[in-house]
């Protein structure tokens, strides 16, 4: 997937929203994230901004056992590029909130 065919990544959110609701599309931000920084060769802090500008999460589920749970052997397993980059995405933003 060539996001940049033509195109200034950094004017990417100004042309995309993505709105997720619950939890199973929230592994759209790690996919967005490995195609920005592996694929785009972007740095991670370019594809943390785009990412973050164009993410919308609503979660309605208010019961704690509703909400989608993966094990990590398995995400880590199935899809490893993603885990990397969802595991990498929530230090950056556990040390932002510090």
């Amino acid at each position: 997937m060539a996001l940049s065919r033509n195109s200034d990544l950094t004017k990417f959110a100004e042309h995309n929203v993505f709105q997720m609701n619950d939890t199973h599309p929230s592994i759209a931000v790690a996919e967005l994230m490995r195609q920005l920084v592996d694929v785009e060769r972007l740095t991670w802090d370019q594809a943390w901004t785009i990412t973050t500008q164009c993410m919308a999460y609503t979660n309605h589920t208010l019961l704690p056992e509703a909400l989608e749970r993966w094990p990590v052997t398995l995400f880590d397993v199935c899809c490893r590029a993603c885990w990397k980059s969802s595991t990498r995405s929530t230090r950056t933003s556990c040390a932002r909130y510090r």
